[in-house]
C-alpha cells in the first residue's frame, strides 16, 4: 500500500514538472545556477540569499558573493517502508560570474550527505557546508 501511494505521488510530481514553466533565457549579465538531481536523490533549489526561489530547477544571480539553500531528498534504504529523508545545505560562495554557467549537485548514501558547486567544465568550485537532515 505505502509504495502505491509513494508511486502515485512521483507521477503527480513528474506530470506537475512536465506543466512547468519554461527556462527563461539565460541573462549574460548574471550567473545560471542549474540544480542537478541524480537517480534516486531529488535536489531542488529553495532559497538565495534566504528568499524563496520560484523554480527548483534553476535560478539566475548577479556575480559576486551569493548564499544558496538546497533542499536533497532520497531513500535511506533498508530502514523499513518511511526511509525518505530530507536534508538541506548551505553555500556561501563570492566567486559566481555574470555569463557563466554553474551546476548543483549531490549525492546521499544511507546516512551520508554531500552537495557541491561545479562550473561549466565539471571542476569542483565548492562543497556545501553540511546538510541538516531530518526525516
Amino acid at each position: 500500500m505505502k509504495k502505491i501511494s509513494i508511486l502515485s505521488w512521483l507521477c503527480s510530481v513528474l506530470a506537475l514538472n512536465a506543466c512547468a514553466e519554461p527556462v527563461p533565457e539565460h541573462d549574460l549579465h548574471l550567473a545560471w545556477i542549474d540544480v542537478v538531481s541524480a537517480p534516486g536523490v531529488r535536489v531542488a533549489a529553495m532559497r538565495l540569499n534566504n528568499q524563496i526561489l520560484r523554480d527548483a530547477r534553476y535560478f539566475q544571480v548577479a556575480p559576486g558573493a551569493q548564499r544558496l539553500t538546497v533542499r536533497i531528498s532520497y531513500d535511506r534504504g533498508g530502514q523499513g517502508m518511511d526511509s525518505q529523508r530530507r536534508c538541506d545545505a548551505v553555500l556561501e560562495y563570492d566567486g559566481f560570474m555574470a555569463g557563466e554557467r554553474y551546476q548543483i549537485k549531490a549525492r546521499a548514501n544511507g546516512w551520508f550527505v554531500s552537495a557541491w558547486l561545479e562550473d561549466a567544465a565539471g571542476q569542483r568550485l565548492k562543497n556545501f557546508n553540511k546538510a541538516e537532515c531530518g526525516k
